[in-house]
């Protein structure tokens, strides 16, 4: 694997780890939302060693209840334990991708200073 296509491949997982901190933002933002239906993020690996991220809205019904004016409101489909732990899976792939991006210029800065 080059340097280039290292750095891209981190740089794709980088990316999809903010795509689910935003969803996550996103669903968090609207737990109390009546009839919000949370925000999905599924991940594929691309050609080149990378991955891409594709968001689409959950189909699952939580419930309905009666509101204050008597009319009947399904429930937004959060739940704020499944959304911590996005949270969580979404630092550390963002620091993980992070750190080989790191090492990888670490790398190139000493290839470089080894043919110098």
């Amino acid at each position: 694997m080059s340097i280039s296509s290292s750095f891209k491949t981190s740089q794709s997982g980088m990316q999809a780890a903010a795509s689910l901190l935003n969803a996550t933002a996103n669903n968090l933002a609207n737990v109390n939302t009546d009839g919000y239906k949370r925000n999905i993020v599924r991940f594929a690996e691309e050609g080149n060693g990378g991955v891409r991220s594709e968001v689409s809205k959950s189909n699952e019904s939580s419930g309905y209840f009666k509101n204050e004016e008597g009319n009947i409101v399904e429930t937004s489909n959060v739940e704020y334990a499944h959304e911590i732990t996005n949270l969580m899976t979404a630092g550390y792939q963002f620091k993980a991708n992070l750190l080989v991006l790191k090492t990888v210029d670490e790398a190139h800065g000493s290839l470089l200073d080894a043919l110098a």
